[in-house]
């Protein structure tokens, strides 16, 4: 890109494509005073950008985590080749002075603020597809799973265990055998298998995991770690 006269202007839109970023991102630029009046060329809606002076401006004024965030990666805000010393912020000017040691010490800082958006930014990412898996019906949360099986098996439970009237009568009336006789025998069967069963169950839930991974929320993952 050839270099840009000092007093070059744009419009909102082409400054925005020329820095990288979203025309209304310039109005809030504008907005906040981060490009102030004197960077401006005429007013309201059709008022230009003075270029350079918007850069040096944005420089100046844009903090790091505004300029390393996950909505600033791209931004391309460097001040023009001939810009003079005097128009350049004295941090920038500053920096330029330093041991580059101590520039090589903030680019590390920098992009170690850069990395850690980026963590956040997957771990929101995470976070928003398991709600919408809870939310679709295929997460479910594990204490609700619980109480709807407990009260799923007791209703199974009372069901077998009120028909054993039912079958009492039914036999007896077959075998000429008193009913109740036939009910008690019942029963004490019902409760053998209904004790073999707990135990059968409590067992194996002994040995299955309290949280199990899903997949596709893991494969989801190792691709945004790819």
């Amino acid at each position: 890109m050839s270099d840009i006269h000092a007093d070059q202007t744009m419009s909102k839109g082409e400054f925005a494509k020329l820095i990288n970023v979203s025309a209304g991102r310039i109005s809030q630029y504008i907005a906040s005073g981060q490009i102030g009046p004197d960077a401006l060329q005429g007013e309201g809606r059709s008022a230009r950008i003075v270029v350079d002076r918007a850069k040096r401006q944005l420089n100046g004024r844009l903090d790091v985590a505004q300029r390393v965030g996950m909505n600033g990666l791209t931004t391309r805000i460097a001040v023009s080749p001939n810009a003079q010393p005097s128009d350049v912020p004295l941090l920038q000017q500053t920096e330029k002075r330093l041991p580059e040691t101590f520039q090589s010490q903030s680019d590390l800082v920098a992009d170690q603020i850069a990395r850690e958006k980026l963590d956040q930014a997957k771990i929101q990412t995470a976070r928003a597809k398991r709600e919408e898996a809870l939310a679709s019906g295929r997460f479910i949360l594990a204490d609700e799973a619980r109480s709807e099986i407990t009260r799923a098996v007791a209703m199974a439970y009372r069901v077998m265990e009120g028909g054993l009237a039912d079958m009492a009568t039914h036999l007896a009336g077959q075998f000429e055998l008193p009913q109740r006789d036939i009910l008690h025998h019942l029963q004490q069967a019902y409760r053998k298998v209904r004790e073999r069963a707990a135990q059968g169950f409590a067992e194996q839930q002994a040995a299955e995991p309290q949280t199990q991974d899903d997949p596709d929320i893991i494969d989801d993952e190792d691709h945004n770690d790819d």
